[in-house]
């Protein structure tokens, strides 16, 4: 599996500046408004290819699927919420001087990183899974509308 790890060396979080701390930060939450935006289109894709899905696969699969993108969601939202926390927390210390709280700032940065990693590689699964079911669909009806109109 590969990781999202978006830094330039192994000891980046430890030895990196606040500021580039707070960039990277910004970084990853805009990264999540759009995974989240994401995950709203692919659970509109599912909605409006619902009853034709349900020829093509599963009802347990298609349920399956829709759950496991609410739970993706939800976990993105949290992590966004979380980010822009931390980011508050990055901003704060860099404005007071608490470098006392610097080593679990650091820390944290770490646990984001791992975090992110995870939910990006469970967006591409999800995100793979749903267009290659409704790519079969559109592909089944464009052959049917050029067999209507040939």
């Amino acid at each position: 599996m590969s990781t999202y790890k978006n830094r330039p060396k192994d000891n980046y979080l430890q030895e990196a500046s606040l500021e580039d701390l707070y960039i990277l930060t910004e970084s990853w939450i805009n990264d999540f408004e759009l995974y989240v935006s994401e995950i709203s289109f692919l659970e509109l894709l599912i909605n409006t290819y619902f009853i034709k899905l349900l020829i093509y696969e599963n009802v347990e699969e298609i349920n399956e699927l829709q759950l496991d993108s609410k739970k993706l969601k939800k976990r993105g939202v949290e992590l966004l919420e979380n980010l822009q926390f931390h980011l508050s927390s990055i901003t704060e210390i860099i404005e007071e001087s608490y470098y006392e709280k610097n080593g679990t700032l650091r820390g944290q940065q770490e646990f984001f990183e791992d975090e992110i990693s995870y939910y990006v590689e469970s967006l591409k699964i999800i995100r793979y899974t749903v267009y290659s079911k409704i790519k079969a669909i559109i592909e089944e009806q464009k052959s049917k509308l050029l067999w209507k109109y040939n």
